[in-house]
């Protein structure tokens, strides 16, 4: 459990050395701010063990859920995103 002035962090971790999930709460009580942050699907990539599910679920007055899946995954490449500059484009 980490704490400082404004949340509180509990972070959960198995056996296996994954972190599973980690619950941010809001430090005020009278605040009812969360935060769940859950990881899954483990999967060796590249020599990293890499969570390929992992679900987003923020609260205060109202809730937010949101899970990510990753379908593909690398590490330690480089990456190039080619793009042409529209010819009426002009810098300021």
């Amino acid at each position: 459990l980490l704490t400082d002035k404004l949340f509180r962090n509990l972070v959960t971790i198995n056996a296996e050395g994954n972190l599973v999930q980690s619950k941010l709460d809001d430090a005020d009580p009278a605040r009812t701010r969360t935060c769940i942050l859950s990881y899954s699907d483990y999967e060796v990539v590249d020599g990293y063990n890499f969570p390929k599910t992992r679900s987003i679920s923020v609260a205060e007055k109202s809730k937010l859920d949101v899970t990510l899946e990753f379908k593909q995954t690398n590490f330690n490449i480089a990456l190039s995103f080619p793009f042409s500059v529209p010819a009426n484009y002009k810098r300021k």
